[in-house]
């Protein structure tokens, strides 16, 4: 695994370019199957800013790279958000958890981010469909937190201008794109339905991707901003965003940090306030 300080995104692209870019778009066939790269980090480590500052900085080299600038590649941004369950599905969960949970009907929707809580095999079925070369269409579900649920159909990524394959290039940030290994522990107690599928389809996501990099940061710092971020941008009070972040933010990133070891790319940095989302 290669590791890199930040500011990494240049290095990163500049090393994408010349080592796996150019190999990757000598062979046209790979024209209809889009090179894809994920970056994963815990919850508050700046996925989506390094994101898109990555694009920019590929955008950048490819157009002064004589190999790669004829080729109009186009780059792409994706998140994972889209694929959370329904309220109505975590509802389900709390059903077939009711005898184990006492009761408590909170604890589905109260742990929303948990890997179990996105609808996995949506997400790999959609990766699944980018990297087909006979599918020149697909359609990726954004997330609503005005209405708490995703929205079906709202981002279409389109490989082809009239009959030609466009070459792309697609960055997915998410929590879990790495997930292979089950968690050493966990503070959730009622059971997961269908938790060896989760797991299977979380591992074989992470197959599809070309190049997987790892933000790694400080897990405290990332912590107390998720506590700011949700009872600023959210509107949660102080202390139930300090107890939730304990209970499910922290041990959804210890998960996240486990799985490291699978990344391509670990990238080490101290926090800068204007990078964090």
């Amino acid at each position: 695994m290669d590791t890199l300080d930040i500011k990494w995104e240049h290095t990163c692209a500049a090393d994408l370019v010349t080592s796996k870019l150019v190999e990757y778009f000598q062979n046209e066939e790979n024209y209809k199957i889009p090179f894809m790269i994920s970056i994963t980090g815990i919850p508050g480590s700046g996925k989506s800013i390094s994101s898109g500052i990555l694009k920019e900085n590929l955008n950048e080299l490819i157009a002064s790279c004589g190999k790669l600038k004829d080729l109009n590649i186009q780059i792409l941004t994706l998140q994972m958000d889209g694929f959370h369950l329904y309220r109505s599905e975590l509802d389900e969960i709390e059903k077939f958890n009711s005898e184990v949970l006492e009761g408590d009907q909170v604890k589905a929707h109260y742990y929303r981010g948990a890997y179990w809580t996105f609808n996995s095999g949506s997400f790999l079925d959609r990766l699944k469909q980018l990297k087909d070369p006979e599918i020149s269409i697909v359609k990726f579900p954004s997330f609503d937190h005005a209405v708490k649920d995703p929205e079906e159909d709202t981002f279409i990524v389109s490989k082809k201008i009239d009959e030609n394959s466009i070459p792309t290039i697609i960055i997915t940030e998410g929590l879990y794109l790495l997930l292979k290994d089950e968690p050493n522990e966990t503070t959730y107690s009622g059971k997961i339905p269908d938790k060896e599928s989760h797991l299977s389809n979380w591992s074989q996501i992470s197959d599809l991707f070309d190049y997987k990099i790892f933000i790694d940061c400080d897990l405290d710092t990332s912590m107390e901003r998720v506590v700011k971020r949700n009872s600023e941008a959210i509107g949660f009070d102080i202390e139930y965003c300090q107890k939730r972040v304990q209970e499910v933010d922290r041990d959804n990133a210890l998960l996240v940090i486990q799985n490291k070891v699978h990344a391509d790319l670990l990238v080490t940095f101290q926090h800068d306030s204007d990078r964090l989302s």
